[in-house]
């Protein structure tokens, strides 16, 4: 099984870093293990923190974005600012 790296983790959840940055926001790499990554949700540019997807949803995304490219991570944690976490 192969380590997973900070790298690939980020190199996996580009495309959605991408979308987030569209609105302002960023989705920062916290950790990882070898089955958990964590991401903490940045807005301290984003022009509508409110518009930006709710963490349960952009959770869900990084959950399936990681099944298929790291499949041994199998719990996503997102901080967010605006009030909690979603795990």
């Amino acid at each position: 099984m192969e380590t997973v790296t900070k790298e690939k983790v980020e190199k996996a959840v580009a495309q959605l870093r991408q979308m987030l940055q569209l609105d302002g926001a960023d989705l920062t790499v916290l950790s990882t293990s070898d089955t958990t990554a964590t991401f903490a949700i940045e807005l301290e540019n984003a022009n509508c923190a409110d518009c930006v997807l709710p963490a349960s949803m952009i959770e869900s995304i990084l959950a399936q974005e990681l099944s298929g490219s790291i499949p041994q991570i199998n719990e996503v944690v997102v901080r967010d600012p605006r009030g909690g976490e979603a795990a």
